[in-house]
């Protein structure tokens, strides 16, 4: 039931699965990464992350900045890891983050490097990318700006009638393209962004229940509580205790 509301910036960011499976949605283009593979965005490029309700995932994510001839090549794919050298790397790259020494930057900056040639190489430079149609294009757009504004106004009262308004198309329509990319209905995502922000919230512990359940613009207390029970197995007193004796 993981979920990352989304974001851009400047940098390179390479996503691996190493156990379960994960929905990246980057552009408004949904890919699902299993085990074993891995996805790097591009600069600017928004992208959001989530597995399914009943899925839990465990992956690595690097953010790394990439001046290359073949930078350009690798974003818009999905790359296996088909060598036990390419997975040693990215054991490598995890193990000199654990034991930061002087240098243990320049490792990680050349077990990627070497990890990033390899995967390029294994998979050869005629290998499609991730494109979609043109008559997609537009689809893709609508759903990028519907998460980037659920993502920008999760504090706000929000409906599906709200956002398919705020983004231009019928709530019906909005619904139709979210049940074909996300296999999710938008009623049901924007529950989870708000769901997600309110443990984020609960975590920074500055506010109480009720003020978070204010923030968030739920209708009361109890319908906040409700749906955190319905969604993460304990209410949300229950999961301040269990992050306080972690």
């Amino acid at each position: 039931g993981f979920l990352f509301k989304g974001e851009q910036h400047s940098m390179f960011e390479l996503t691996y699965v190493d156990r379960g499976s994960l929905h990246c949605v980057v552009d408004g283009n949904g890919v699902e990464l299993h085990q074993g593979q891995l996805m790097v965005f591009g600069p600017q490029q928004w992208h959001m992350q989530y597995t399914d309700l009943d899925m839990t995932a465990r992956f690595l994510t690097v953010s790394f900045d990439l001046e290359s001839e073949f930078a350009a090549r690798l974003p818009d794919r999905v790359f296996d890891l088909s060598s036990a050298a390419e997975a040693a790397q990215l054991r490598q790259i995890v193990r000199e983050s654990e034991n930061m020494d002087a240098y243990s930057g320049d490792f990680i900056r050349s077990y990627l490097k070497l990890l990033l040639l390899s995967v390029l190489r294994d998979t050869g430079s005629e290998k499609k990318r991730l494109k979609t149609p043109v008559a997609l294009n537009h689809e893709n757009e609508i759903v990028s700006r519907t998460l980037q504004y659920v993502a920008d106004h999760v504090c706000d009262k929000l409906s599906v009638e709200i956002v398919s308004r705020e983004v231009g198309v019928s709530a019906s329509h909005l619904t139709a393209l979210f049940h074909r990319q996300m296999n999710i209905s938008p009623g049901e995502y924007i529950r989870r962004v708000k769901l997600e922000e309110s443990k984020r919230l609960i975590r920074e512990g500055t506010m109480n229940f009720s003020q978070i359940a204010a923030q968030l613009n739920y209708s009361t207390i109890h319908h906040f509580s409700r749906q955190f029970k319905d969604k993460f197995g304990m209410s949300p007193s229950e999961y301040a205790k269990s992050i306080q004796s972690e």
